[in-house]
C-alpha cells in the first residue's frame, strides 16, 4: 500500500483547504483529512500552516 500526502478542498476547513493523507486500496483511492490549511490572515508565523486536525 503507497501512501500520499496532498492538499484538497474541503468543507470542513475555514480556509476550504486540508492535507490529506491518501492511499490506493483496491484500485480506489482512499483519502483522510489529517490537518486544515491556514491563510496567512489566520497566521503571521509563515504563510502556509497547519492546524492539526
Amino acid at each position: 500500500m503507497n501512501r500520499f500526502y496532498t492538499v484538497m478542498r474541503t468543507d470542513r476547513c475555514h480556509t476550504n483547504y486540508g492535507l490529506f493523507e491518501c492511499s490506493i486500496e483496491d484500485g480506489k483511492e482512499k483519502c483522510s483529512l489529517i490537518a486544515c490549511v491556514l491563510d496567512r490572515q489566520s497566521s503571521l508565523s509563515s504563510p502556509l500552516e497547519f492546524k492539526l486536525f
